[in-house]
């Protein structure tokens, strides 16, 4: 004869066999990712100093993405580019940045920062101090 501790245990039992069985849930699509700095280059035109441009990855676990920050001496963002070298300017107070186009990295920078090619990049130490938009 059952009793009433052995029905639970047997139910406690067939509850974490179901649960074992369970797929783990999927990530929240809408979900905040963690975005991490991957590296940063000093942007220079015949050697003035033109701004920074900062390697960025998403650490999405099913697609992750990287993409690359332009910025002003000062820390300002000025645009960026994708992976796929589609790029956008900041607009200030605008609801969208402008498309400028697909363009190689060079002609990206060259066109975010408004001046003529040659445009050159320039490792900056990983340990060094970055400027940060307020």
């Amino acid at each position: 004869m059952r009793t009433a501790t052995d029905r639970r245990i047997r139910s406690l039992v067939l509850a974490l066999a179901l649960g074992a069985c369970a797929a783990p849930p999927r990530p929240d699509p809408l979900a905040p990712r963690p975005v991490t700095e991957q590296g940063r280059w000093l942007v220079e035109r015949r050697g003035e100093p033109l701004g920074q441009l900062v390697e960025l990855r998403i650490d999405d676990p099913i697609e992750p993405a990287t993409w690359f920050r332009a910025e002003m001496p000062g820390g300002q963002w000025l645009g960026y580019v994708d992976g796929q070298g589609r790029v956008w300017r900041r607009v200030p107070f605008a609801l969208e940045d402008e498309f400028l186009g697909v363009l190689s990295m060079e002609k990206a920078l060259a066109a975010l920062y408004e001046r003529q090619p040659p445009i050159t990049l320039r490792a900056v130490d990983a340990a060094a101090p970055s400027p940060r938009q307020p």
